[in-house]
């Protein structure tokens, strides 16, 4: 499939989004997907006051978002710069899924169960799979709104 280095980010972030809804079909790998948040809680919970417990999910919740706060930067930055090709789109999006799907369980889980655990906590994965699905598109769509146009589209044609 050829895709059109102008709107690479956001065709492969539909793609992406696509395949993310489709997988929560799974049930499998919506739990799978949040492990790298699992693990980030577990290094938190060494870290903080684990009573109440939420101190561990707040912390958690801050350290997901200044990762993909600082990943989204240095990507739009070098998106300025330089043109990615689609591979290396695939590369940025198979990361950030990871990391957008880890944020999104942490967030529905301080604002749907206010941080409350049981045993059936990790089901919420699933629960929360589709809205952060749609990350991926956004990001592919800021990939592309900061990329450097090509002349031939920013400068008028006279005849």
């Amino acid at each position: 499939m050829k895709i059109d280095q102008q709107n690479n980010g956001t065709v492969i972030g539909a793609i992406f989004t696509v395949g993310s809804l489709l997988l929560t079909l799974t049930f499998i790998v919506p739990v799978i997907s949040v492990l790298p948040g699992a693990l980030i809680e577990s290094i938190m919970a060494s870290m903080v006051n684990n009573e109440p417990y939420s101190n561990v999910g707040k912390a958690t919740l801050a350290t997901l978002l200044i990762i993909l706060m600082f990943s989204v930067i240095g990507i739009l930055n070098k998106a300025k710069k330089t043109e990615f090709k689609n591979r290396q789109v695939v590369g940025i999006m198979t990361i950030e899924y990871f990391i957008i799907h880890s944020l999104g369980f942490y967030i529905f889980w301080a604002t749907s169960l206010n941080f409350r655990a049981d045993g059936q906590l990790i089901f919420s994965a699933v629960k929360s799979f589709p809205a952060s699905s749609f990350g991926l598109l956004i990001l592919g769509i800021l990939i592309d709104s900061v990329k450097i146009k090509p002349a031939a589209f920013t400068k008028p044609r006279i005849k």
